[in-house]
């Protein structure tokens, strides 16, 4: 069979049996399929009308196809890359962000996995200074964009340029955000068009949001795009199993660095989790969303988290989901004696700023903030943080977590070893347990206990797989 690689699809050419083989192997599972109608368990990746795949997927079809003796030809159509910078000045790097941005342009495409803290802006920085082609930066939050380009400007030297939050200004590397792209694309603007079209490299920050459909047509508009990255601590985590796409967008994993690696070497601070059980109200309630709000928003559990909040070093950021929940909190903190303030994406990007720098001038002892936090800020001030907002996704936890691990500020000064997590875990109500005499285990009549009880779990192995030391209740 011959596969002729080009940047975005791969085109297969063979035997309807071996077209059939691509159809079957280059599938991911969909776990939520049976809450969705028509929707299919298993998605193929592999569009059998235009014979072609996403070009991310070229490394595991090849490793399939060796394993079960199936010849490939594979045909490189590309163009040639750019060419290297001579003699480019990338000294602010760590040694082992060295290692990535060669194994960057070793690969030419692919992920590159450093924790939250790693400094992820300061690898791509150094592969767009390195590539001195048309790059286009992708994030997903304004705020990100911002930080990202203020970020490579002091790194290179080079403006950069910026397209999102209502701001347009071109240049050669131009930090973009996906809703905006998406939108112009949808709207055939020329100006985006062209630029898509244009960029040589396209790098994502946080790329398991490309799972996303957005995120994932706007790099399909960059077919001139050779170098194709994503970065992220997460990759690959997605609860709902949609890591393929990540893959099938940028291509595998080429470089792993884990967080434990960057406590040893002194890069981020070492946290550790206390975990700080609360027990759900029984709740017979079978829809998630209504349940959980619920559960999150109940009294004892307020008063729960203003207890870890008063004993968790200042300042602090508290991780909320539910802006209803982020605003009871508010009230209950400030009556506690402390400044707080809630932030969210209702608050403009400069009222988030102006957030950031209150808390590292000491104005603000706990930040309560929804998942606008979660990625991208910059804050080493920061002495804990409170995890109070449950649910399922460990990524999200663990980029919380990051938010803390910042050992050194700007200018290189060493602020933090070390940072206690708080997560208030919620736990079943205890009057639901069902012993099953098989095989040993306690089930849960309750799906809000079921559901707290499977999450809880998820987050602690994350938290394990990432190296984190946990610790039961508060110190």
């Amino acid at each position: 069979m011959l596969l002729t690689v080009e940047n975005v699809h791969t085109s297969a050419q063979g035997t309807a049996e071996e077209l059939d083989w691509l159809h079957t192997t280059l599938v991911y599972r969909d776990p939520t399929a049976r809450f969705r109608a028509n929707a299919q368990e298993r998605v193929p990746l592999f569009d059998r009308r235009r014979c072609r795949f996403p070009s991310g997927l070229v490394s595991l079809a090849v490793r399939r196809a060796a394993k079960e003796g199936l010849a490939l030809d594979v045909r490189d159509a590309r163009p040639p890359p750019p060419a290297l910078r001579d003699r480019p000045n990338i000294r602010w790097l760590y040694e082992y962000q060295e290692e990535a941005v060669e194994a960057c342009i070793a690969a030419g495409r692919g992920i590159v996995q450093v924790p939250t803290g790693g400094g992820k802006t300061e690898v791509f920085g150094a592969v767009v200074h390195l590539v001195p082609c048309r790059w286009l930066v992708f994030v997903h939050r304004a705020d990100l964009m911002h930080q990202a380009a203020e970020r490579i400007e002091r790194r290179t030297g080079e403006p950069c340029g910026l397209w999102g939050d209502g701001v347009f200004r071109p240049g050669r590397v131009i930090v973009a955000t996906f809703k905006t792209v998406a939108l112009a694309l949808a709207a055939r603007e020329r100006t985006a068009l062209r630029l898509c079209a244009d960029a040589e490299g396209v790098i994502v920050d946080e790329c398991h949001t490309l799972a996303a459909d957005e995120a994932y047509r706007v790099l399909g508009a960059c077919p001139n795009a050779f170098y194709r990255f994503g970065f992220s601590g997460t990759p690959l985590s997605r609860s709902d199993r949609k890591g393929a796409l990540v893959i099938a967008a940028t291509g595998e994993i080429i470089y792993k660095m884990k967080a434990a690696a960057l406590v040893a070497a002194g890069v981020v601070a070492q946290p550790t989790v206390h975990l700080v059980p609360c027990a759900v109200k029984p709740d017979p309630t079978r829809d998630y969303r209504t349940a959980h709000t619920g559960a999150m928003t109940a009294h004892h559990r307020e008063r729960m988290a203003v207890a870890i909040l008063k004993r968790a070093p200042k300042p602090c950021i508290a991780f909320i989901r539910d802006i209803a929940h982020g605003e009871s909190l508010e009230v209950a903190v400030r009556a506690a004696g402390f400044r707080t303030e809630l932030v969210s994406g209702r608050n403009p990007t400069k009222q988030r700023q102006a957030s950031i720098r209150r808390v590292a001038e000491g104005e603000t002892d706990v930040l309560i903030s929804s998942v606008v936090f979660q990625e991208g800020i910059d804050l080493p001030e920061l002495k804990s943080v409170a995890l109070l907002a449950g649910g399922k996704s460990h990524i999200a936890a663990l980029q919380n977590i990051g938010r803390g691990m910042r050992r050194k500020d700007r200018f290189g000064r060493v602020v933090k070893d070390a940072v206690p997590i708080f997560e208030l875990t919620d736990t079943p109500c205890g009057t639901c347990e069902v012993l099953d005499r098989v095989t040993g285990e306690n089930h849960y009549r309750h799906s809000l206990c079921r559901w707290v009880h499977a999450h809880a779990k998820e987050r602690r192995r994350a938290y394990r797989g990432a190296g984190y030391p946990l610790v039961e209740g508060i110190p």
